[in-house]
């Protein structure tokens, strides 16, 4: 429920062109989704976890060349700069350069090295994607019609229908996170809402 919550805000928010370049920074950045082999301190939701021995969490840098792994925050895990930024939601300003860590060891969690270690500024990782956001954070939407939509090969239940309702009615509501799951509104520092409300028949129409 996590993956799919989250998949369907960011791709609400970042619109077909904006997912082709998105796909293409995410591919470069990781190159091999496997974190042993090249990882980044990206961080935020939408990457993948670290597990160094009896930790778990993402990539912190310590200013010295080295990394720790800071476990996630069961309430407020939020979306990383760059994905608010390829959302529309922040300015290229706000994400800090990228290190791309190449064969990483994970031996002490609060000092990883690796044996190659690359530096990404916002503007290489534009150039890497093809070109900058369009339309700009300043004129890109904020609030986002959104539909949840359930699939099954049979009649669904009362209860199935109002345990949907309810993942509909907090993904897109204002709440703190928990468990880590996080609302949009939450995960995004209030940059973004999602509203779920279908809009009411007229009822004095006379199609039916």
């Amino acid at each position: 429920m996590q993956k799919i919550g989250f998949a369907v805000a960011a791709i609400a928010a970042l619109g077909f062109t904006q997912v082709a370049r998105a796909e293409r920074t995410g591919a470069f950045l990781y190159a091999s989704f496997d974190p042993n082999v090249i990882y980044n301190d990206v961080a935020g939701q939408m990457s993948s976890f670290v597990f160094a021995g009896s930790r778990s969490g993402h990539l912190h840098g310590n200013g010295d060349g080295t990394w720790r792994v800071v476990p996630v925050n069961p309430i407020t895990e939020r979306y990383s700069w760059l994905d608010l930024y390829l959302m529309g939601l922040a300015p290229p300003g706000k994400v800090k350069p990228v290190h791309r860590l190449i064969q990483p060891d994970y031996s002490d969690p609060d000092r990883v090295t690796a044996g190659q270690v690359e530096t990404w500024s916002i503007q290489e990782l534009l150039d890497e994607a093809g070109g900058p956001r369009i339309p700009a954070a300043k004129d890109s939407a904020k609030n986002f019609k959104i539909a949840f939509m359930m699939v099954k090969n049979k009649s669904f239940t009362q209860a199935e229908l109002a345990w949907m309702s309810l993942v509909a009615k907090y993904f897109t509501s204002r709440e703190k996170g928990e468990h880590y799951l996080t609302p949009f509104y939450t995960a995004t520092y209030k940059r973004g809402t999602l509203d779920p409300q279908l809009p009411l028949p007229d009822r004095g129409s006379t199609n039916r």
